[in-house]
């Protein structure tokens, strides 16, 4: 595994008193970090006059599934189906660079009660590893057609709000993982808002960015 980029791509929030909050964007797998700009650019006039939006990128990694290629991943991905064992050290080095990252952002005057944390696809499921062993709670975590690490240890009384969002037409990873990550969640006192979109694949649309922009808006709408 090769060093993380040490320079996390930053949009800073239009308003000129500053950032009412921060948004941590996490790219999927192979993928890079401005592959998440238009995603930030997409939302709501108001999330972006509020809210800085950081994205950092994975560092490269050899995938285990994909014949050893190596590619920016915040994980090894040893196999996929639902017995599968998860990359933990990769998961928890990642953790550990998000650490680094809510520490800064404390620096800049935002704390992690304003800090939300999402991404697409293993963006996805790296976000809601960090959630679920942080024991501080977050405005939001979200995860677009993403997935619940298998064997994830889930947290008592938890208070932070989650959005998942997936598409019934998704052939990388079936709606049937997103599915069962909602239980799981549910079971354990999360509070879910689940999308299902019938004619979304492995992908972000119009559509998903309009519920990821009002659940945004509401989030911080007191603030």
């Amino acid at each position: 595994m090769s060093g993380a980029d040490p320079q996390p791509l930053w949009l800073d929030a239009r308003d000129a008193n500053g950032a009412r909050g921060a948004v941590i964007l996490l790219h999927g797998l192979g993928a890079n970090h401005e592959d998440l700009v238009p995603l930030a650019e997409s939302v709501s006039p108001e999330c972006r006059d509020r809210l800085t939006f950081v994205m950092p990128r994975a560092p490269l990694r050899r995938i285990t599934i994909a014949g050893g290629l190596t590619v920016p991943a915040w994980f090894d991905i040893h196999t996929y189906g639902d017995n599968g064992e998860e990359d933990w050290q990769g998961l928890d080095e990642t953790r550990a660079m998000l650490d680094t990252l809510m520490k800064t952002l404390e620096q800049r005057g935002v704390p992690p009660e304003r800090v939300v944390i999402g991404g697409f696809s293993q963006g996805g499921a790296t976000a809601l590893h960090y959630l679920c062993r942080n024991p501080q709670t977050l405005r939001g975590v979200f995860v677009l057609s993403g997935w619940l690490p298998r064997g994830e240890q889930l947290p008592q009384s938890p208070r932070t709000p989650v959005l998942l969002v997936h598409g019934r037409l998704d052939m990388t990873l079936p709606v049937h993982y997103a599915r069962l990550s909602r239980h799981r969640m549910e079971e354990a006192g999360f509070h879910v808002e689940w999308h299902e979109h019938a004619r979304l694949g492995h992908s972000v649309d119009a559509k998903v960015l309009a519920v990821l922009s009002q659940w945004l808006d509401g989030l911080f709408a007191a603030d």
